[in-house]
């Protein structure tokens, strides 16, 4: 239950109660000590409307005085004085305001003004009746009352009523009181005053029966009736008048067609009749009544008005049966419409009719397509249209299904027009795979492997792997799946296609990568599961899995126990666990490893005991080494002991010599080597005669004093003497490296404050002998990280160098790993940095070595940018080189970049190859210019993706050029010559973009092959004008006369190049341009062109001034000359040539500028279907050529 709290309001409360009680006064009181709110105003009027009700006058009158009525209040006033007045006549309290007087007061106040005349009217008062209703204005009421009571002053009020009517502007009302007098003359005069003449115009009409008007009168009217607007009223008034031309003009004007036509019938033979109709007709359009138009504008003969009022109202019947009568001229530009209409309704017979007598018979084609009526499509098709038009018609209307992914019709309409190629990338682009698999595999079936392939790669880009498999399984390249699979660490899926395509061992050879990338146990065991207990056994020992390698040797491979024993031993000796190593050792059946092991750990005791044991044989080197360790040591009595133990003396005599113990060594010779005695007497004479020329003696000379130092306990006359040890003083870098070592433990052991003096020292010497990894080691030993780091980097010691440095100088690594890197570049060591992870350093590593195959088989691995930008760099280098057709190529194969300095190479790629050309190799013969072109077609590509819509159109028109350049080698090779003359026309267009002479002289010689001497006069004058202005080295074609192409889309202002496109020797001696003019070309013999008239039979030169500057440098011709070749004529040539065409009388020597404008048309719309969009086609000749050409790269 919800509860709503309001707070109460005293005075509303008592006011209420106050009326409710008839306590009027109270309540006016009540009111009285409030402020004047919204409220409070409504509470008065409440209370003076009761107050009324009641009577009660004087508080009424409070309360109107109170909201500020002071109207009411003041009325109430007079009231409420007539009421005491009355009061005091009769004497008779509270009689005032029954009175009549006071009643019809109160009657007026309340609009009852009926009961206030009643009132006064039975008092006989009509005098005061009369005044109520004229002080309220109320004339005619005053009038209707003096008039019952016969008043006599009824005419002079009526008379002063109508003068106060024409006073205040109200002649319309006075006209109305003079109306109902039938005083209709004055009537009208007031209606007409008052700027009423329909009104006056009715009066007329209501009352011409019985009474006539004077003819200036209805002048009036109709004057005054034309005058505001009222043409068709003003025009029977001139009809009455009988001025039938007025009338006319007036109907005319008013748009009052029907009344003008009986008229002009009536009155003027019906001469206007047609005109009228017709602007009936168009009154009726104008005011949307085009239905009722139609009627009028046939009967005024305006079919075509007829026609289009019929079609805005949707009469199509009517509108058809128009058009039939009309000659097909004028009706042609509606039949479209009305086809348009009956394919809405899909009556297609009739639509059909329509749009083939509109000559729109792809119209039809289009819409029996949207119907999926092909066969009806085809039938209008072929029968009203060329090949090339239904072609490039079915296109059009096939990309438009595409758009609207009705994939199947689009399909039927491509392979109808024998396009499949669009067809297959149509399903490319919207990724229906199965479907384009199929059509290439229907009409493309040599590049069915190549295509499963491609789709394979892009859909594992995608991340598309079952369906990536699944093509590289069709394209039989099944190891491609595999390592797709191992690259995304899918290695169940990567076996399974191994096993299902490459058998067992395949499968194996996956597993055993796929436990070298897991690593530890898990790896081994994966072997195992696979059936692969070698590799298993071998793997997990390499990793440190022992217990699952014994087990598996164990259970699987016995005899691989004592390898697993032994690897297990090798291992724990490296953990410093000795004895368990040693037990291992045994195990393995490799005694002799575990002596060595403790023998380098100087554990003699251990040793000899495992020698003992095991390996008896082994005792005497033990002793050996145990000796050789105690003789380090100066224990020389106990290595002796040990040197005879182990039956090598010899070593013992060796030892004592070294330490220049002449005595020692004497006594132990004649002890157990008397047959050495005289030699070692011999040696100890040399060596106190000072002589060290050779053998051990000159050794001994040089150590012998650091030696006795040494002995005497005087460590630093010792280390002194020892750092006197020189490479230019001992016999060779071994006897350095050990005095030099024995310095370095005598300041250790002895002289501490000199240990960084003498590791300094002994550190550089043996980095000059190139001993660069002890020297870091002597560094390392006294905490010098920095420095030994420094000595690895230098000796080429990389590993130790980077290891010390992340594990001591962590600040430094970062250091050290960017020299790394600088050394693996500069040493072009391109897989250490690769391997290491630098593939970007490894990638440069390839470049700066020229290897790019590799480069960009790496970078392809990489991802996009990078194979990008190796490629740009390779082009350059190619480029560099000359080598332009090979640079296309590979951009069309890699990829394009789109900063401003790469599409500068590419501009200048186009403008060498449009010269030059591709070799065999880069696209001649079916495919010419084909690596430029598909550089063009990424470039384009690229150019429109990052948004680039300048740099997209520009390098568009450099696609087309090559286009027609290409499609123009097509064309020689098809013996098309024609078709060669309008793309060498077309190329015209864009001098601007490739060199002008080439252009000129190309279109030239493909008009005069075509017999176009017209032409070929003009365009080839052109490419002389052009090679002068190049001699001259004029920047421009500005300096040309440009009055032949005027008038066409040729430019009139382009750059001239700075060098012949023939150079002086091929212009002058017959040398043919390599790519348009090659073996096979069809371009005729100049010998066969001209005509007989030769240069030895000329008798004179006209000059001709359209010619002035080509033909003043004519020169001696060699068309009745032997020509080296047949396929171009020589700069002589063609100025004797332009020369003979000036004197043919039948040459016009002008272009044929509807014919141009043509040929570019026909290329427009040519290159508009290409691209999608629709456009009209050229010949088929032409457009199958280009058609061809196009599809080689897109």
């Amino acid at each position: 239950m919800n509860t709503v709290s309001y707070e109460l309001n005293d005075a509303l409360i008592a006011f209420s109660t106050a009326v409710d009680e008839g306590d009027l006064k109270g309540a006016c009181a009540m009111l009285e000590r409030l402020e004047l709110t919204g409220e409070t105003e409504a509470m008065w009027e409440k209370l003076s409307q009761l107050a009324l009700e009641r009577e009660d006058i004087l508080t009424a009158e409070r309360c109107f005085g109170a909201v500020g009525n002071v109207a009411k209040a003041r009325y109430l006033r007079k009231v409420n004085n007539l009421a005491q007045s009355v009061e005091r006549e009769t004497g008779v309290p509270g009689t005032g305001y029954a009175h009549f007087t006071v009643q019809s007061k109160l009657a007026v106040l309340n609009g009852q003004l009926a009961r206030a005349e009643q009132l006064l009217l039975q008092q006989g008062l009509v005098e005061e009746t009369m005044e109520m209703y004229q002080e309220l204005h109320k004339w005619e009421q005053s009038i209707a009352v003096a008039e019952s009571r016969q008043h006599p002053e009824v005419q002079t009020l009526k008379a002063n009523y109508l003068q106060w009517l024409t006073e205040t502007g109200q002649e319309e009302k006075a006209a109305e009181l003079k109306e109902r007098e039938g005083d209709l003359v004055f009537a009208v005069r007031l209606f007409l005053k008052g700027g009423l003449p329909a009104r006056a115009a009715a009066v007329v009409q209501r009352y011409e029966d019985r009474e006539q008007f004077q003819p200036a009168l209805l002048e009036t009217v109709a004057s005054a009736l034309f005058q505001y607007g009222m043409y068709e009223k003003a025009g029977l008034f001139f009809e009455k008048l009988g001025d039938a031309q007025r009338a006319m003009d007036a109907y005319r004007k008013g748009s009052a067609f029907g009344r003008a036509v009986e008229l002009s019938r009536r009155a003027f033979q019906g001469r206007d009749v047609v005109e009228l109709e017709e602007m009936w007709g168009d009154y009726l359009v104008s005011h949307k009544n085009a239905d009722a138009a139609v009627n009028h504008f046939t009967e005024a003969g305006a079919y075509l008005k007829a026609i289009q009022a019929a079609i805005d109202c949707r009469q199509w019947a009517k509108a058809a049966q128009i058009v039939e009568t009309l000659p097909p001229a004028e009706a042609k530009p509606y039949y479209n419409r009305i086809a348009k209409h009956y394919e809405s309704t899909r009556s297609f017979d009739e639509a059909e009719r329509f749009y083939l007598r509109a000559g729109l018979p792809q119209d039809a084609v289009e819409m029996y397509s949207k119907a999926n009526k092909w066969e009806l499509a085809h039938r209008v098709a072929t029968e009203h249209m060329t090949q090339a038009e239904v072609a490039m018609l079915y296109i059009t209307q096939a990309h438009r299904l595409e758009a609207a992914s009705k994939f199947k019709d689009a399909e039927r309409l491509y392979v109808m027009v024998h396009e499949p190629d669009l067809a297959i990338n149509m399903y490319k682009k919207n990724r229906r795979y199965e479907d384009m698999i199929r059509l290439v595999t229907s009409y493309r079936k040599d590049l069915l492997t190549e295509t499963h392939l491609h789709l394979a790669q892009q859909l594992e880009t995608e991340g598309s792997f079952k369906l990536a498999e699944k093509h590289y399984v069709e394209a039989s390249d099944w190891g491609s799946a595999v390592n797709m699979y191992r690259a995304n660490d899918m290695w169940d899926d990567a076996i399974r296609v191994a096993k299902a395509h490459g058998g067992v061992n395949a499968s194996k050879k996956v597993a055993y990568a796929w436990a070298v990338s897991l690593g530890g146990e898990a790896g081994a065991k994966l072997l195992t599961k696979f059936g692969l207990i070698d590799q298993a056994i071998d793997y997990a020992t390499e990793s440190g899995a022992f217990e699952h390698a014994f087990t598996l040797a164990n259970a699987s491979k016995t005899d691989k126990l004592a390898e697993v024993h032994l690897k297990y031993a090798m291992y724990l000796e490296d953990e410093g666990r000795f004895e368990e190593a040693e037990a291992e050792f045994l195990k393995a059946d490799k005694p002799r490893e575990a002596i060595d092991m403790y023998t380098h750990q100087q554990d003699w005791a251990s040793a000899t005991r495992v020698a003992e044991t095991a390996d008896h044989a082994s005792l005497p080197d033990v002793f050996c080494a145990q000796a050789k360790a105690l003789v380090e040591r100066n224990e020389f009595t106990k290595a002796e002991a040990l040197y005879v133990r182990a039956k090598k003396p010899e070593l013992a005599v060796e030892a004592y010599k070294a330490a220049s113990r002449w005595n020692d060594a004497q006594r132990i010779a004649k002890e157990f080597l008397p047959h050495k005695v005289a030699e070692l007497a011999a040696e100890h004479g040399a060596f106190l005669r000072g002589d060290a020329t050779r053998g051990a003696t000159s050794d001994d000379a040089l150590l012998g004093p650091a030696k006795k130092h040494e002995e005497g306990r005087e460590f630093g006359r010792a280390i002194d003497a020892y750092l006197k040890v020189t490479v230019e003083r001992a016999r060779s870098h071994e006897l350095c490296e050990g005095a030099w070592d024995k310095a370095v433990q005598l300041a250790m052991n002895h002289v501490p404050a000199r240990i960084a003096e003498v590791i300094n020292t002994v550190s550089k010497r043996l980095v000059e002998i190139g001993k660069h990894d002890q020297a870091a080691e002597l560094y390392e030993g006294i905490d010098q990280h920095r420095e030994a780091i420094d000595i690895y980097m230098a000796g080429g010691l990389w590993d130790q160098a980077r290891s010390l440095a992340r594990s001591a100088v962590p600040g430094y690594a970062k250091e050290v790993e960017a020299r790394y890197k600088e050394h693996l570049k500069g040493a072009g060591n391109a897989v250490d940095l690769v391997q290491g992870g630098n593939v970007s350093e490894g990638l440069e590593a390839y470049a700066q070595r020229g290897e790019w195959d590799r480069a960009l088989e790496l970078a392809q691995q990489s991802g996009g940018p990078m194979l990008v930008k190796y490629a740009t760099l390779h082009g350059a280098a190619l480029i560099s080189r000359g080598e332009f057709a090979a640079a296309a190529a590979l951009f069309g194969k890699y990829g394009v970049a789109t900063q401003p300095q790469a599409l500068s190479m590419y501009r200048r790629v186009v403008r060498e190859l449009l010269v030059a050309g591709e070799p065999d190799g880069g696209g001649m013969g079916k495919q010419p210019l084909l690596g430029m072109r598909s550089m063009l077609h990424k470039v384009v590509a690229a150019l429109q993706a990052a948004g680039d819509a300048g740099g997209a159109h520009e390098f568009d028109t450099l696609l087309w050029v090559g286009h027609l350049a290409a499609a123009k080698e097509v064309a020689v090779e098809r013996g098309a010559p024609d078709a060669q003359r309008k793309l060498g026309i077309g190329l015209l267009r864009f001098v601007k973009d490739i060199p002008a002479d080439q252009a000129f002289y190309e279109a030239g010689m493909a008009c005069k092959a075509s017999n176009d001497l017209n032409s070929a006069f003009v365009l080839l004058n052109r490419y002389l004008d052009i090679t002068e202005a190049v001699e001259d080295n004029e920047p421009s074609s500005t300096v040309l006369d440009n009055a032949d192409f005027a008038d066409t889309a040729i430019p009139a202002d382009f750059p001239l190049p700075e060098v012949q496109f023939l150079d002086e020797a091929k212009r002058e001696q017959a040398s043919p341009n390599p790519r348009l003019h090659r073996p096979g070309s069809r371009v005729a013999c100049p010998a066969a062109v001209t005509t007989t008239l030769c240069c030895h039979d000329r008798r004179s030169r006209p000059h001709t001034p359209h010619t002035a500057r080509s033909l003043s440098a004519a020169r001696h011709c060699h068309i009745c000359c032997p020509h080296p070749t047949p396929h171009v004529l020589l700069l002589a040539q063609v100025r004797d040539y332009v020369l003979e065409l000036s004197m043919n009388k039948s040459v016009q020597q002008s272009l044929d500028t509807a014919e141009l404008d043509h040929v570019f048309r026909q290329l427009d719309q040519i290159r508009e279907s290409m691209r999608g969009g629709r456009g009209g086609g050229g010949g088929d000749e032409l457009y199958t050529i280009v058609r061809d050409t196009v599809s080689q790269v897109s």
